[in-house]
């Protein structure tokens, strides 16, 4: 591809899927759980995104071809627990200093379709955040402007991450730098993306269970 057009495509990235979640406003302080459907459009043109930029992360030019799905397997676990943990920390944290945001609560839905959007909701916006925060941001970063520092290159696509969660409060805006730098870590040790999607997955699924067990 070529580099012209690639400026143009990463501008238009950064524009219309980059820019637009910092400006989320904050949803309902009780609403159903729902995926819009722009969730699962996002997620397809993430699947192209990542097509054409596989293997170009120096992230992904690491790793050694000879690991095995069990050493996957196991950063993959690793990653999970690293992002219950941190959670868990954070949470206790903001009730222990009594500054914690009000966030919203989410309610399980209460028909089939409603269970079935969840449950495709979840990889989806998981595959997503993955092929754009953690492989295409730091991919496009380092081909479009060569001349910024691989730290800084890192350090905005975890910001870009983070603020992205601004909507949840700034608890949750911490806890997803945290997030973007153990799943990004992640991936550099495998060089496989499954393993931070699945990772990012079990992590929704598990914290969107624990949700509904409280509500």
């Amino acid at each position: 591809m070529k580099k012209g057009f690639f400026a143009t495509e990463f501008a238009a990235v950064l524009l219309f899927f980059v820019l637009p979640p910092l400006f989320v406003p904050r949803p309902p302080q009780v609403t159903v759980m729902h995926f819009p459907w722009t969730t699962f459009v996002l997620a397809l043109l993430a699947l192209a995104l990542w097509l054409q930029i596989r293997g170009q992360d120096e992230c992904e030019n690491q790793h050694d071809p000879a690991q095995g799905f069990l050493l996957c397997q196991g950063q993959c676990l690793m990653a999970f627990g690293l992002l219950m943990a941190s959670a868990g920390l954070l949470e206790a944290a903001g009730h222990f200093l009594a500054h914690q945001e009000t966030v919203a609560r989410f309610l399980p839905p209460q028909t089939i379709s409603g269970w079935a959007n969840i449950a495709a909701g979840i990889p989806c916006a998981a595959f997503y955040e993955e092929v754009l925060y953690r492989a295409y941001l730091p991919a496009a970063l380092r081909r479009c402007v060569p001349a910024v520092p691989p730290p800084v290159r890192e350090a905005t696509a975890v910001l870009a991450f983070a603020l992205a969660h601004r909507y949840l409060g700034w608890l949750s805006v911490v806890h997803a730098a945290v997030a973007g730098i153990v799943l990004r870590r992640c991936l550099c040790r495998t060089g496989r993306l499954w393993t931070v999607v699945a990772a990012h997955t079990a992590y929704n699924a598990a914290m969107t269970a624990l949700t509904f067990a409280l509500s």
